[in-house]
């Protein structure tokens, strides 16, 4: 039996004491319409998720440093901008200011302190000085951050906005995220390969603005600060620790009460605890506890939150407000697919003249138009000779396992887990999918762990979520001597574009971390049948919803996509496509240039191109 190798999932503490100012490193904060982010417009808050929020992960660090040398190192720009764009946003979307920025000085003892926690394999807010890599940078640190075991960067900051651990009912962590004086923070990020844990630090304490030492507080969106707030929210970001933050607020005898979708709703308060942050109330709805992720929802589901008997100055005060839990892959009643459908003639002369719009989303800055070419492509992989799908996969292995461990013929695809992260086998195209359309491998799961996952997946969002078509989970040992031919329908996405992957997951638990043929799984024989291709041909910006002066060259059949530019740097997902036949011939006999420019004078509208011959 192959030995396998356990893993270690993260977990965090944190809290915070005091600390001391220096100069600041501005990096660019979340652009959006108001001083307010509006959480009250459901599309608005689908895309602010899936766009602005969701481009934290996946950046690469590129960590600098060395653990066994006690060197700090660096993380790269974009991955400090992704850990700072990631506090701005939670910031933003429960209403308080959100243009923090990084003060150097803060990041690099926020460093020291997580090299030393590394190092020390531990967690603790008071290391002492015969710990391994120990500095007064470093002990400093720990005392004035938010410290995450097991993650880095903007997964970190989610680990500590989640606040769930026994030690963590009164979410402080949060509470001094969410902390409305603070404009500056620092962090520190060590990402080891395997030896020692990742760790992630936010230095939070931000002297002279705080209110102890008399700063006037800012505006907030609304009086109060709530997770989750009033309004729309992703189910993804609902936390099973619900909080309720106002400023010098006494809420030991308060009581909260909810209601689901207009029916009473059972719950747990949590002890109430000052001393982080801004005063806050803090309980569990049923039948969530401490550490659960929340379900997914197939319905926009509402909570009423009533809390009675907060005393603020020495008066009682009623607070009521609603929030709305809702699935981020899809708008309400395909709103987005309405107003992002282009608009225009299915079939074109070419002498016509013409023009294509959207409706489009209120809050966009911009769009983005792409023209494919239509080809007709059935396409087969079977490894033989290098091709273009692309290998995402860890350092260790080749890929491919060769001569008679290859399934058919001298090579086979082959994805393995020397370390515990996903391994992707990648079509570089996009496809347009009819009704007869399907795609066909050979697959062979040999050692796995239940935690291992082999599985094909789709994308009909640009890759904005994968939809899994089939998988198989590992059972701790070859499933038999038999390869799976495996054949897949695809005819549910007629008429949709798909990127397409393969996936070989990890979920937890035991892995096996070899490489040889016998361990992971193997592939061949990808057919593509009756899926059509498409070609990039031209990709237009525009500042409004129509598009104008599209040149295009010869006859075919095209497919014309939009996405909306929002929050200044991001893109939606592709809205719905449209297909349309450019004609070979005239609709009236072709012109000479000067009728065509007399024709032009007679006032046609500035906004219509013209298809050139």
């Amino acid at each position: 039996m192959l030995p396998f190798r356990p893993h270690l999932r993260g977990f965090y503490l944190s809290s915070i004491l005091t600390g001391v100012f220096f100069s600041i490193q501005p990096l660019a904060a979340i652009d959006f319409k108001g001083d307010f982010f509006d959480v009250s417009d459901r599309e608005q808050v689908r895309q602010f998720y899936n766009t602005a929020y969701r481009s934290s992960d996946g950046v690469a660090a590129h960590w600098t440093g060395d653990v066994d040398s006690c060197h700090a190192g660096q993380v790269s720009d974009v991955y400090e901008a992704a850990t700072l764009r990631r506090i701005n946003w939670y910031r933003a979307f429960a209403g308080v200011p959100s243009n923090i920025v990084l003060d150097e000085t803060y990041s690099s003892k926020a460093r020291e302190t997580a090299l030393l926690l590394s190092a020390n394999k531990t967690l603790t807010h008071f290391p002492t000085s015969d710990m391994r890599c120990y500095s007064a940078a470093g002990d400093e640190g720990a005392q004035k951050s938010n410290l995450t075991y097991g993650q880095a960067g903007a997964g970190s900051v989610k680990n500590q906005f989640e606040d769930h651990g026994n030690s963590n009912k009164s979410v402080g962590h949060r509470r001094w995220l969410l902390y409305p004086f603070t404009q500056k923070m620092g962090v520190g990020n060590v990402l080891p390969d395997s030896t020692y844990p990742r760790i992630g630090t936010v230095w939070v304490l931000d002297p002279p603005n705080l209110a102890s030492w008399g700063a006037p507080r800012p505006e907030t969106r609304e009086a109060f600060v709530a997770w989750p707030p009033p309004g729309f929210i992703p189910y993804p970001l609902v936390y099973p620790r619900w909080s309720f933050t106002y400023p010098n607020a006494d809420f030991s005898n308060a009581q909260v009460t909810l209601l689901r979708n207009g029916e009473a709703h059972p719950l747990m308060l949590e002890p109430y605890e000052v001393g982080a942050g801004e005063n806050t109330l803090v309980w569990i709805p049923s039948p969530y506890k401490d550490g659960d992720r929340w379900q997914s929802v197939v319905e926009d589901e509402q909570y009423e939150v009533i809390i009675d008997g907060v005393r603020i100055t020495g008066a009682l005060q009623t607070f009521n407000y609603s929030v709305t839990i809702f699935d981020p892959l899809y708008s309400a009643q395909g709103e987005f697919s309405e107003l992002m459908l282009p608009q225009g003639s299915e079939q074109l002369y070419r002498d016509d003249e013409i023009a294509f719009s959207v409706s489009g989303l209120s809050f966009a800055d911009g769009y983005e138009w792409s023209v494919h070419n239509i080809l007709e492509s059935d396409v087969r992989y079977d490894a033989e000779v290098d091709d273009d799908l692309e290998a995402l996969r860890s350092e260790g292995y080749s890929g491919y396992v060769l001569g008679i461990e290859a399934l058919e013929g001298e090579r086979s695809y082959h994805l393995a887990h020397p370390v515990p992260r996903e391994q992707l086998l990648v079509f570089p195209q996009t496809f347009l999918v009819n009704s007869d359309s399907h795609i066909a491998f050979q697959s062979y799961l040999g050692w796995a762990s239940n935690g291992q996952v082999a599985s094909f997946e789709v994308s009909n969002n640009g890759g904005l979520s994968w939809i899994p078509l089939w998988e198989q989970a590992g059972i701790g040992s070859p499933q038999g001597q038999v390869v799976r031919q495996v054949r897949l329908p695809l005819s549910e996405y007629e008429n949709q574009t798909l990127q397409m992957r393969f996936r070989y997951r990890f979920d937890g638990g035991s892995y096996y971390p070899q490489v040889s043929a016998s361990v992971g799984w193997r592939l061949d024989s990808i057919e593509l049948d009756k899926l059509d291709q498409l070609d990039l041909l031209i990709n237009l910006q525009t500042n409004d919803s129509v598009l104008s002066n599209l040149d295009l060259q010869s006859s075919g059949i095209f497919w014309l996509q939009v996405r909306s530019q929002v929050f200044k740097d991001h893109f939606t997902e592709w809205g719905p496509g449209k297909r349309f036949e450019l004609l070979a011939d005239y609709r009236e006999a072709p012109v000479d240039d000067e009728q065509v420019s007399r024709k032009k004078r007679k006032g046609l509208p500035v906004w219509l191109f013209h298809i050139t011959p």
